[in-house]
């Protein structure tokens, strides 16, 4: 394929993913005037909760449908594929979906304990359920690469999901229950129109070879997804169980701001991988990767210095953009900033294991869960959902480690400037603390100055400091060599 529609390609899917993830942040002043803390609370829970279960209605299987796709140079043998696998996926949303709605009271009341099953749990499963048809089009047109029909469903998706949620809103003011509602809205039309875009492309009936060879590719991963979404669910589960919903609510306003961060720290991540693999594919231990270690370690550098940025001016941000009764949600967002900027490290640590380790992944995956939901119940008891943020900031720094090691071992010639990363994280950190203090300047003006004066000498020395690795930092992203 053409280089020049890789790149458009690419720069589609960016765009899509920035307006995806940048919107919900912009329209935290409408969604935080017509929903109280509570109310957010409820709607993040259980979208966090229908999020997992989509993860287990796909079962990792439309990345078995991608691989598989290039396996056949004809368009029968790839319809088949995505058939077989699409048949299977159904199915299994079919299955699951009905064991949760019927089973609800057993598997669902413990994870959402005072929010209502019908009708905002029951609609959103079903939504969930006819959503897995939409995204395996999506992936399908990936495959083929039809970007520009992608963005165009995707935007078509994303204009809808937001009109209805605005209409629910401010018009008939129907709270959760309408952005519940508008996402089963939008379900059913993507549904619909999935059925007349995508069927004609695929044969539905079960080929047994492509099953087996589906299923092999998958399993694996499954837990991978699983635990990684885990770790996202579980900070609202217990916040609702341990303190309440309206503590769910003020800590999905904060993570709103770290989603910025992972933004970021996801988009050098994608820029990364390729480059590296292209050099890990050599498998020569003489080569040099100098530049790679530059490239991770400014990278650090700036993740550490937009978290700087979020967390100086998130409580006069958090001010202007929401009702007074989320003004107090700034407090863990340094933790959930730097949570993200470690997350950032595991990130360049575990590409190596990715590559050819898959296997000791998913023990990361797992142990990250496990040790947030260790620190989750010592933390949130005594500091709320303060306390989920600094449990996620630890668990991320010992994933982080974790990572270090086994790339370490398992791949020796691959030494990243480890200590000047950690260092400098530290030491941004402590910076980021100081916020703590100047909250206690009650004047909002000569606090705001004071914080901008600080921001801009930290960064001025920074940038001084960096000013020639920042400029390798530039050229590499430019010429990716």
């Amino acid at each position: 394929m053409a280089i020049n529609k890789i790149l458009k390609n690419t720069s589609l899917y960016t765009l899509c993913a920035l307006l995806q993830k940048g919107t919900g942040f912009l329209l935290l002043p409408i969604y935080t005037t017509y929903l109280k803390p509570e109310d957010y609370g409820t709607m993040n829970l259980i979208l966090s909760v229908t999020g997992f279960l989509s993860i287990l209605f796909l079962a990792s299987l439309n990345g078995a449908a991608a691989r598989y796709h290039f396996r056949y140079t004809t368009t029968k043998g790839q319809a088949v594929v995505w058939g077989t696998i699409l048949l299977i996926v159904l199915l299994n949303s079919l299955f699951w979906g009905l064991v949760f709605i019927i089973f609800h009271d057993i598997l669902l009341t413990p994870l959402t304990e005072g929010i209502s099953f019908y009708p905002l749990l029951f609609l959103a499963i079903l939504g969930t359920m006819l959503s897995p048809l939409y995204l395996f089009y999506q992936q399908w047109l990936q495959c083929v690469q039809d970007g520009v029909k992608y963005a165009l469903n995707l935007i078509s998706n994303f204009l809808l999901q937001v009109s209805l949620n605005l209409l629910m809103l401010i018009v008939f003011h129907q709270g959760v229950l309408g952005m519940i509602l508008s996402s089963f809205i939008v379900s059913v039309v993507f549904f619909l129109y999935s059925i007349i875009s995508f069927l004609p492309y695929v044969t539905l009936r079960i080929n047994k070879k492509i099953v087996v060879s589906s299923m092999e590719y998958s399993m694996p991963l499954i837990p991978h997804s699983i635990s990684g979404y885990l770790s996202v669910m579980q900070d609202r589960v217990l916040l609702n169980r341990i303190v309440g919903i309206q503590q769910v609510g003020l800590y999905s306003v904060a993570n709103q701001f770290g989603n910025i961060l992972n933004l970021f720290t996801s988009s050098i991540n994608q820029a990364f991988t390729p480059w590296l693999y292209q050099k890990l594919e050599k498998v020569d231990e003489s080569s040099s990767y100098e530049s790679i270690y530059k490239f991770a370690e400014m990278s650090n550098v700036l993740c550490c210095l937009v978290a700087l940025l979020i967390t100086m001016f998130s409580p006069e941000l958090i001010q202007l953009m929401t009702a007074e009764e989320f003004y107090s949600s700034w407090q863990p967002i340094v933790f959930i900033t730097f949570g993200y900027v470690l997350n950032g490290l595991y990130f360049f640590f575990s590409k190596s294991l990715f590559f050819s380790h898959t296997k000791y992944v998913m023990i990361i995956s797992i142990a990250t869960v496990i040790l947030n939901f260790i620190f989750n119940v010592i933390f949130i008891p005594h500091y709320g959902y303060v306390g989920t943020g600094l449990a996620f900031l630890l668990s991320q720094f010992v994933s982080s480690i974790i990572s270090l090691i086994l790339s370490m071992r398992l791949v020796p010639y691959l030494r990243y400037h480890w200590k000047k990363m950690y260092l400098s994280c530290i030491i941004f950190f402590l910076l980021c603390i100081s916020i703590f203090f100047f909250q206690l300047i009650d004047n909002w003006w000569l606090r705001l100055i004071i914080k901008i004066a600080y921001t801009i000498s930290v960064m001025s020395l920074i940038f001084f400091i960096y000013r020639d690795s920042l400029r390798l930092f530039k050229s590499q992203i430019l010429n990716r060599k």
